[in-house]
């Protein structure tokens, strides 16, 4: 797992996704054998082979030091066959 240390670090590490398809990360070949009604699977793809952030039910934000959490939106591929897909993180901010 990548152990960020800021999240501009993080921020920076993220760039490197940019342009890359989803294929490239599925060494498990999980697009072509599950369900893609598997509403977390393109974020477990990422979370597991693009950041090394091992699969868990784990309630804590993916990176708990940070206080970020990944997030992959909503998957829908258009009548021009193009994908769109968005990749992003969030700070969880605890309020006291």
């Amino acid at each position: 797992m990548e152990n960020f240390q800021s999240i501009s670090e993080l921020l920076n590490y993220t760039e490197n996704i940019k342009g890359k398809r989803f294929k490239e990360f599925d060494k498990d070949n999980a697009l072509n054998v599950t369900s893609l009604r598997d509403k977390g699977l393109l974020g477990k793809l990422i979370e597991t082979e693009f950041y090394k952030y091992p699969n868990n039910s784990n309630a804590k934000a993916d990176f708990d030091n940070l206080g970020v959490e990944l997030k992959v939106t909503a998957f829908k591929r258009n009548k021009t066959r193009k994908s769109r897909k968005s990749i992003f993180c969030e700070r969880k901010i605890d309020i006291k």
